[in-house]
């Protein structure tokens, strides 16, 4: 809070002080104009300075509340209405500013205006703003400046809204064709396997041996042959995949919106959905710098994907540390549930 004197303020102290100096030397000779002019300003500038220290009782009583959606995708837009309570009997005029996130850019609207609120009143400003960057984003503490009539003095006050608003990043069709898993997992799924067993996509054919499915014997072989010929298909099963997201401050090179980290994140984000709708299991492991790796265990569905999406858009950088990636490798086969 800040109570302070403008130069026009200064301006008018100095010129009473001079006029009721001068007027005091006059009076001997009878001449009493300087004085009472000086002692006017004087009285004038006394007088601004109460009513305005009366307002500022009103403003550090004021009520401020931010709504927004707290959570959009990047690309979206989101509004913010910031509305201001007077449960006094003073109407106040303030000058107020909303710092909204550095990463967001103005759409509609101002976060900075001149408002009229009424007594036992409220009042509201409402804009609207746009991401550049993923992850979770700050606001800063609305300040407002109130002044008298006459511009003399100033009141400020910065009143903290502790808010934050989660960025989702966008997925772009980066991941195509068809992954290969490297062993057989415990699981049935979509992915072709490298090794032999039930499935759709042919293997291989071989001649029959006692215990084989009748079902899957090759008619065709068969007659060409004269002998019983087995079809052997790839096994299908499902991925086992653990995404590892660095977000150490180094991630945060480049410009708004096109850091290594917005790019990471995207691509995390294609990865999730990829794999996803091929009904494979995923997990995500955050690399940090001064808290141990954060690790979202391997499992499927929109859920797994709705837990993975929240957590990437209230990503920040930590300061960097050495040894941290090997730990968190470590870490994210501890507790990720990878199997194969």
């Amino acid at each position: 809070m800040v109570f302070k004197r403008t130069p026009r303020g200064n301006t008018v102290l100095l010129l009473s002080a001079v006029f009721i100096t001068l007027g005091l030397v006059a009076v001997l000779g009878s001449t009493l104009a300087l004085l009472l002019a000086g002692i006017g300003l004087f009285l004038y500038y006394y007088v601004s300075k109460l009513v305005l220290q009366i307002k500022t009782k009103a403003l550090d009583l004021l009520e401020v509340r931010r709504a927004y959606t707290k959570r959009i995708a990047e690309g979206g837009e989101v509004e913010v209405t910031v509305s201001f309570v007077n449960r006094t009997f003073i109407r106040l005029n303030a000058e107020v500013v909303d710092p909204y996130p550095p990463l967001f850019r103005l759409k509609v609207g101002s976060n900075a205006v001149v408002l009229a609120i009424p007594a036992k009143g409220y009042s509201r400003m409402v804009y609207a703003m746009t991401p550049t960057s993923v992850g979770s984003h700050p606001f800063g503490a609305v300040s407002l400046v109130t002044r008298d009539i006459a511009g003399l003095f100033y009141y400020e006050r910065r009143i903290p809204v502790p808010d934050f608003i989660d960025v989702t990043p966008s997925g772009e069709e980066i991941a195509r064709g068809a992954l290969t898993a490297m062993m057989i997992s415990a699981y049935g799924g979509s992915i072709t396997s490298r090794r032999k067993g039930e499935g759709m996509d042919f293997a291989d054919i071989r001649k029959y041996e006692p215990g084989d499915p009748f079902k899957r014997i090759e008619w065709s072989a068969t007659a060409r042959t004269g002998e019983l010929m087995l079809k052997e298909t790839h096994a299908e099963t499902q991925l086992n995949v653990m995404l590892l997201l660095d977000i150490t401050e180094t991630m945060a090179y480049g410009e708004a919106g096109v850091t290594k980290l917005d790019y990471a994140a995207r691509a995390v984000t294609s990865l999730v959905a990829y794999l996803t709708r091929r009904g494979d299991l995923v997990g995500l492991t955050l690399i940090g710098g001064k808290e141990s790796a954060e690790v979202i265990p391997i499992a499927k569905g929109r859920l797994q994907t709705t837990r993975i999406m929240s957590r990437l858009s209230s990503v920040r950088t930590t300061p960097s540390q050495a040894q941290k990636l090997s730990m968190g490798v470590k870490r994210s086969l501890a507790l990720g549930r990878v199997k194969g």
